[in-house]
């Protein structure tokens, strides 16, 4: 008797087990049916985007990139983290485009873990996929997971974060005008004159190289603005938070007007910094580089200048629409396609939900070759 309850019980145990590990695994790796669905819609900060428009928000039709319905490919998408929403959306207009084409789409979620992307793109060489969407974790991961895909003869995009190789088209935001965008409205703030400092973000990756050198072009441009610090928040709201405290202690009232933060979270950390000094009133201006939610909330409250949206759905609709391109055959795609980003104030809030098409800047950057795009690919 005691047998069978103990059988039963860990049965009822073990069932429970795999139902949890089913749903976990959901949350990071899923493939998609081949199960069209016109249909389906996005929702981008409350307004419903239909798969139609996120199509027409990834052409490119001076190079031919339109959508055509064309389905039966095996495509791989694996991105470092969902952490960030940036990323989720990236994802969810590649899918919704595959889903909508009928093709396959093999999902990782790399969670930040080098070997685990690397261990994605194992599955994906054995899987037999056509094509790989890839955003890396880190540099050392890149190298290491094109030398596994070229070797079995796999095409690949480089999602956000480019290759430096003449032979992997890129899809990536113009990270570069998110820097030019923070000097601009902070010198409009400030009347061309005051101390600014940035709370970067991680040393080594394309964003922040690109962002930082963004910013200090521009403040080049505006000889009234003196850069007065600059410390690493490698993306991450705690470790701004502190480095802010760092840099604001240093500089008291007067001798700092404003802070530009590579990404959101890091532009809420810095915020809290400067909030809990009480510095907010001093008044030290914050921009940051990221269109979420607290951060929006934060604009309309006055506590932050401005923030960039890098435009992740357009970023993930070009990728994808680059990709069917190259699958297609289209052999009219340009080596890269950067994502012009757009500053957001109190003075434009309205205009977040915007399809991206019909925003001003929606002119993509095309770099026809390699050697156009790689003196961007040089990282200090």
């Amino acid at each position: 008797m005691k047998t069978k309850v103990f059988f039963r019980s860990s049965l009822i145990f073990l069932v429970i087990f795999m139902f949890l590990m089913i749903i976990g695994c959901s949350q990071n790796e899923s493939t998609t049916s081949v199960n069209p669905d016109k249909q389906a819609t996005l929702d981008y900060h409350g307004q419903k985007i239909t798969t139609q428009e996120v199509f027409k928000i990834g052409e490119i039709p001076d190079v031919g990139i339109v959508h055509t319905e064309k389905g039966g490919y095996k495509i791989a998408l694996t991105i470092p983290s969902l952490e960030f929403k940036v990323f989720k959306i990236m994802k969810d207009a590649i899918e919704i485009q595959a889903h909508s084409d009928g093709n396959e789409l093999e999902f990782v979620n790399a969670e930040g873990d080098i070997n685990k992307q690397l261990a994605a793109v194992d599955t994906f060489i054995t899987q037999k996929v056509d094509l790989v969407i890839f955003c890396a974790v880190d540099p050392t991961s890149e190298r290491i997971a094109l030398n596994k895909l070229r070797a079995a003869g796999i095409d690949v995009v480089a999602l956000d974060r480019p290759f430096d190789d003449e032979n992997i088209r890129t899809v990536a935001g113009f990270d570069e005008g998110s820097g030019i965008n923070a000097a601009k409205v902070i010198s409009e703030k400030l009347g061309g004159q005051g101390k600014v400092a940035q709370v970067i973000g991680q040393l080594g990756v394309p964003h922040t190289y690109d962002s930082e050198r963004g910013f200090e072009t521009e403040l080049k441009n505006n000889t009234g603005l003196e850069q007065v610090a600059k410390q690493p928040g490698d993306y991450q709201r705690d470790k701004s938070f502190t480095v802010t405290k760092d840099i604001i202690s240093a500089h008291p009232k007067g001798k700092l007007d404003a802070i530009f933060a590579h990404n959101a979270n890091q532009a809420l950390g810095v915020m809290a910094a400067v909030e809990g000094a009480g510095r907010l009133q001093d008044p030290i201006y914050i921009v940051g580089g990221d269109l979420e939610d607290e951060a929006i909330s934060a604009i309309e409250q006055g506590k932050m200048l401005g923030t960039n949206d890098r435009n992740p759905m357009a970023i993930g609709a070009t990728a994808y629409q680059m990709s069917a391109a190259i699958l297609n055959g289209n052999e009219e795609i340009p080596y890269a396609v950067l994502i012009p980003p757009v500053m957001f104030t109190k003075e434009n809030l309205d205009q977040i939900n915007e399809p991206f098409y019909k925003l001003e800047v929606s002119k993509k950057l095309k770099f026809e070759t390699y050697k156009d795009f790689a003196p961007r690919l040089k990282i200090h």
